[in-house]
């Protein structure tokens, strides 16, 4: 048996029924259209144990919109001692031309593009 409560967001009106149909509990969040997440949303964010974000920095490419946005429900599920783990997908091209060899965690970023670099800043 599964008993673990899945939430995600979505940007994309109709993405929510793919959601649903995997049984992630989908709630809409478009901070770059100054859609904010529902608070049933932000409740299940508080409450959440895991958490994994894979939400691009903003327009600028400056700002996590996550940590900007959300930064009060993730503190309210560490200061409630649930939250074990915390993760963050980022793109591989903050690791720049590798010239075809194998990067992981510790290989140097040398990306140029801004869109890669954002995430290195945020």
């Amino acid at each position: 048996g599964n008993d673990w409560n899945v939430s995600g967001t979505y940007r994309t009106d109709g993405k929510e029924e793919a959601l649903e149909c995997l049984g992630v509990k989908p709630y809409l969040w478009r901070p770059e259209d100054d859609i904010d997440l529902e608070a049933e949303g932000k409740a299940a964010l508080a409450a959440a144990t895991h958490v994994l974000t894979l939400v691009p920095p903003n327009s600028d490419f400056d700002l996590d919109p996550v940590l900007v946005n959300l930064s009060s429900e993730i503190c309210e599920c560490t200061k409630k001692g649930n939250l074990e783990w915390l993760g963050y997908i980022s793109s591989t091209g903050v690791y720049g031309d590798h010239q075809g060899q194998w990067v992981d965690e510790t290989s140097e970023l040398r990306s140029t593009v801004p869109k890669s670099v954002a995430p290195v800043r945020a």
